[in-house]
């Protein structure tokens, strides 16, 4: 245990010394491991360390996180990383490279608490976070064009909530309305008119699909 313990620290210590144009080229392990505290706060380093030793044995990656409750790292490759860190939390990671060649992490961290919300986050290879924030409009998520009745809805909605996912296989977050929290009759209204809109990578950031204009 003692042994099993150093090595990590070891390991830390040495993902923070490494140069700037070292960690460009960091493993998806590294990066998981150096995460900021920030971001998983219910999960210090030395859990996120024992995570990937568990995925790599091809064992069930689960920990007991600083709540004495289940985080579980579902999925870990050299695209990125699927964290459910608690029933009510989670963040799904992927890699991506920009024009100039640098390193982009586009990280979608969702909320079930006291509904659905994910936000979209970027940061470069050593965890600093990035503006490349992509701006979301209400009226493109409904298949309406009456501009009061985008209003009513906005009212309804409002405070505004997204779900996010990612495509499987493919470079793009699927992005729609929250709505959890409705009133049962307006879902039933709502379901009819609503639109799912596409986010895809390229080398300049992420774009909405031209399918979805």
């Amino acid at each position: 245990m003692i042994s099993k313990y150093f090595s990590h620290i070891c390991l830390f210590f040495a993902l923070l010394s490494m140069p700037m144009s070292v960690s460009a080229q960091r493993s998806m392990d590294e990066l998981f491991i150096s995460m900021p505290q920030t971001l998983v706060p219910s999960l210090p380093v030395e859990a996120r360390m024992d995570m990937v030793d568990l995925f790599r044995s091809e064992m069930e990656a689960k920990v007991d996180n600083y709540f004495d409750r289940p985080s579980v790292l579902e999925n870990l490759n050299e695209q990125g990383f699927d964290l459910q860190v608690t029933k009510s939390s989670r963040l799904d990671a992927r890699l991506f490279l920009t024009e100039q060649n640098d390193t982009v992490l586009a990280v979608i961290r969702t909320l079930y608490v006291p509904q659905e919300d994910s936000r979209l986050m970027f940061f470069d290879a050593s965890w600093k976070p990035l503006d490349l924030s992509v701006e979301l409009s209400f009226s493109d998520f409904l298949n309406l064009s009456d501009e009061a009745a985008i209003k009513q809805w906005r009212a309804r909605l409002s405070p505004l909530h997204y779900t996010m996912k990612w495509q499987d296989g493919q470079p793009c977050v699927l992005v729609g309305l929250s709505y959890d929290r409705l009133d049962i009759n307006y879902k039933k209204q709502l379901t009819s008119l609503l639109r799912l809109r596409t986010l895809r990578w390229t080398s300049a950031g992420f774009q909405f699909s031209p399918a979805d204009n």
